[in-house]
């Protein structure tokens, strides 16, 4: 039976502060694009540098696995499956969103 307030896991606490760095690097190479609000700016171009050219939304893949990271290294299984369900299905819908506002720009 695991302990009412286990530590904390080491290797995934490294890992969720790896995705920190992950999500900076995503924000800069936004610029002055990053918002949080989905903006169809015509005659923009799509960003394809830094994290971009292997994801075409590498910020939301960061934002499932810091979910993940966070409640596993604190060895709450249940909470970390229900939030990052959670958060993947929301993710999910914003991308379509984002794809939408993108093919639109385009």
């Amino acid at each position: 039976m695991t302990p009412p307030n286990p530590a904390p896991q080491p290797f995934l606490l490294g890992f969720f502060a790896l995705l920190q760095i992950t999500r900076w690097w995503t924000i800069a190479h936004l610029g002055k694009f990053w918002t949080t609000r989905i903006i169809a700016v015509p005659l923009a171009f799509r960003i394809t540098t830094g994290p971009y050219r292997f994801l075409r939304h590498p910020i939301y893949m960061v934002l499932i696995f810091e979910v993940m990271a966070l409640s596993l290294a604190f060895r709450q299984w249940g909470a970390g499956c229900f939030f990052t369900g959670l958060t993947a299905g929301w993710v999910w819908l914003r991308m379509r969103a984002e794809s939408r506002a993108l093919q639109m720009m385009l």
